[in-house]
This record gives C-alpha cells, sequence and structure tokens, in this order.
C-alpha cells in the first residue's frame, strides 16, 4: 500500500524530531559555554552539540518533511500523491478528504498558524518568505532565484527558544499518534 509507505517514513522523520528536541531541550539549548579556562573546539561542540545553532535547521527541516510526507500517505490513499512540497496546497487537499479531524486541526496549527514571534515566524519575516519555501530555505542557503537566506533567527535562541522547541517536539508526537489514529478509524491500515 502505497499510503503505507509515505506514514511509515513520515513517522521516522517526525520520530526523529520529536527525540533531537528532546536532546534539545534538555540540554537548555546551549550556546555560550562559560569556563575558567580555555575551551578546545570538540569540547564546546560537545557541550553544544543539542543546541538550535548546530541542529535546529535540520530538525526543522525533518519535522516539516515528516508533514509532507504524513498528508501525501493520506493523499495517496485517495489515489493522489503530488509532486510538490507546497504543505498549504496539501493540507488543502487533505481537508477535502478528511474533513474537521484532530490531525487536521494539529496539520493546520504547525502550518497555517506559525506565530511571528516564533523562532521560525521570525525566520520566514526575515526572509519574506511564507511557510511553502520550507523545503527550499531550510535545505539551501540560498533560493533557485538567487535569494539568500538568513537562518540566523532559527539558531541561538539559548533558553528562550526552549518553550518554541518543546511546542515542535510536541506537535511532532501528536501528529505521529493523531495519523495512526485517523488512518485505522478510516480502515487506511
Amino acid at each position: 500500500m502505497q499510503s503505507l509507505g509515505y506514514w511509515t517514513i513520515g513517522a521516522q522523520f517526525l520520530r526523529l524530531v520529536h527525540e533531537s528536541c528532546d536532546e534539545l531541550i534538555n540540554s537548555g539549548n546551549k550556546h555560550v559555554v562559560l569556563t575558567d579556562s580555555p575551551l578546545p573546539p570538540e569540547e564546546y561542540g560537545e557541550l553544544t552539540r543539542w543546541s538550535d545553532h548546530s541542529v535546529g535547521i535540520p530538525v526543522l527541516f525533518n519535522f516539516f518533511h515528516g508533514i509532507e510526507l504524513v498528508l501525501k500517505g493520506f493523499l495517496a490513499a485517495n489515489g493522489k500523491v503530488p509532486r510538490h512540497h507546497r504543505l498549504t496546497d496539501l493540507l488543502r487537499d487533505f481537508e477535502a478528504y478528511y474533513p474537521n479531524t484532530a490531525l487536521g486541526a494539529s496539520l493546520d496549527s504547525s502550518i497555517r498558524k506559525i506565530g511571528s514571534d516564533t523562532p521560525f515566524g521570525r525566520f520566514l519575516g526575515a526572509n519574506s518568505i511564507q511557510i511553502d519555501s520550507w523545503y527550499e530555505s531550510l535545505k539551501y542557503p540560498e533560493s533557485n532565484s538567487g535569494q539568500l537566506f538568513t537562518h540566523f533567527d532559527l539558531k541561538y535562541g539559548g533558553v528562550d527558544a526552549v518553550p518554541f522547541w518543546t511546542g515542535i517536539q510536541t506537535a511532532s508526537a501528536t501528529i505521529r499518534s493523531q495519523a495512526v489514529a485517523l488512518s485505522r478509524s478510516l480502515g487506511l491500515t
């Protein structure tokens, strides 16, 4: 079943996000380390390996890629697998087939209701882009048209960004479990 393949891989991306956020949150999202003596780069790297400036961009890429695959899994169950990465279009099509679901509400929160005061909302604003540019802007330093992306808002958030990463962690688990529940309730798995 084609949809199961999308869901399985999407769940793995979302699981990776959940576990990475767990590490980031538990580490306190450090980017500054104070010591009484010089700190070798390797030691600094070890102390900050689970911080947004080390892994935040790939964690977000995996989050949205997991969402994309979950959506494509449900669309595949209806015989339609779009070959694009526009989350708003995928969500619109999902909602046409599966209106008023808990999963749809969670996806809506992660796709259409990104707070402008969050690290990701500030990133979108600083680059004058919308969520549908996630694939390119979290994967490359510049767009196909040559626009350079600034990723500063996704890094160096420190302890102030921990609530954002906690929200991403919660959303990844919620979306994963709601996708399983919906697919089972519809007899798709």
